[in-house]
């Protein structure tokens, strides 16, 4: 018994003798990087740095990353791996936990208060945008409560930025990803909702994410992205026919052609009695107020 226990304190003191391997040192695996669950081979030792063009680069390989903040983490030589976690977006994290937690806030409210807020948000909108506008929305027609859905293209695009030459379209797939709506993605980036919009068409042009359901939705999307003009998207949620706005097209080339004059199609639509002004200037007010980035408290 004596024998064993000293031949085992002998192995025991030589392999602490042996000198380990340096966090750096090659393994025999191929090393490489990984970024937010992002791979990217690394072509001999780890050495990691960020550019000025929002890049990490390890060994001359380039991974772009959302956001050029302070990298922390260690190599594992034992996989070959270096894992490098960008907290770039712990504070969208918290303006998105932040948003979560007023509306939450809002519903515990006695009824009498909610009443209150209701009440003064109610003469608020009214002031500038009419209850045909605000009415004719059902809640699965609104924009800012879509919650976008990754394609499986997309999901693959939000592991790997390499596939995403545009940040703004990569931060959307890591909040599409996250389960948040469109008002959760513009609290997180303190984006606006023209923003947004942006991104989330490319998303769609890219196959990233499923096009919206609702034909409305979609609409909004277009218009406030600005892929669509007015009279297209009054066409599209149904305050006009398509003949009808075929009608307006028509004498609105006809004021150009015989009086020299350019017409707003929302204005002739306006003239043709087909929608109210008020409706008209209600639409331009929110599309123009889509423009203000969301910054909470």
């Amino acid at each position: 018994m004596f024998d064993k226990l000293k031949q085992a304190a002998s192995d025991a003191k030589e392999s602490f003798s042996k000198p380990k391997p340096s966090p750096t040192q090659p393994t025999a695996r191929a090393p490489k990087i990984v970024i937010e669950g992002i791979e990217a081979p690394i072509k001999s030792q780890a050495h990691v740095t960020m550019s000025s063009n929002s890049s990490l680069v390890a060994n001359g390989t380039q991974v772009p990353v959302s956001q050029p903040n302070k990298l922390y983490g260690e190599q594992v030589a034992q996989s070959g791996e270096v894992s490098v976690d960008l907290p770039p977006d712990k504070e969208g994290d918290i303006r998105a936990k932040k948003l979560s937690a007023v509306l939450s806030e809002m519903s515990k409210l006695p009824m009498w208060v909610q009443q209150v807020i209701y009440t003064d948000l109610k003469e608020h909108l009214e002031k500038n945008v009419t209850m045909r506008t605000l009415g004719s929305m059902a809640r699965e027609n609104f924009l800012q409560l879509w919650s976008p859905t990754l394609t499986t293209k997309g999901s693959m695009a939000q592991r790997n930025s390499q596939m995403v030459d545009n940040q703004k379209l990569y931060m959307a797939l890591q909040s599409i990803h996250k389960f948040d709506n469109v008002a959760m993605m513009c609290a997180r980036y303190q984006w606006s909702l023209q923003d947004a919009c942006h991104a989330l068409i490319e998303s769609i042009k890219q196959d990233y994410i499923t096009p919206p359901s609702s034909t409305i939705l979609d609409a909004s999307l277009h218009f406030l992205g600005d892929k669509i003009r007015i009279g297209e998207y009054l066409q599209l949620i149904g305050c006009v026919e398509p003949e009808q706005l075929e009608q307006a097209l028509q004498t609105q080339e006809y004021i150009k052609n015989a009086m020299g004059e350019s017409a707003r199609i929302a204005d002739i639509l306006v003239r043709l009695e087909l929608v109210t002004n008020e409706d008209v200037e209600s639409i331009l007010f929110l599309k123009e107020e889509s423009t203000k980035p969301f910054r909470l408290f």
